[in-house]
């Protein structure tokens, strides 16, 4: 039974350890979808052919996000134990 706890403790650590950098990085996308449709209503539809241009993508997103904090960036606010 021990064993059986220790192993689901593990598991979880794991599905930490991978969910939480992309549950930061859905957040951020849609965070910039957010605010570039609010910028669009307030300054019509020219600027919103220049946003749809724009790339904003999950590579761009996690460089920015190593930029700020580094690798411990991306599990930052999380406690695994």
């Amino acid at each position: 039974m021990l064993e059986e706890l220790f192993m689901g403790y593990i598991a979880g650590v794991a599905s930490r350890l991978v969910s939480t950098p992309l549950t930061l990085v859905t957040v951020r996308l849609q965070n910039e979808k957010d605010k570039d449709e609010s910028d669009v209503a307030e300054k019509g539809k020219a600027r919103m052919i220049e946003e749809t241009e724009k790339p904003n993508g999950v590579v761009k997103v996690m460089k920015d996000l190593y930029n700020e904090g580094g690798i411990t960036g991306f599990w930052r606010g999380k406690n695994l134990f």
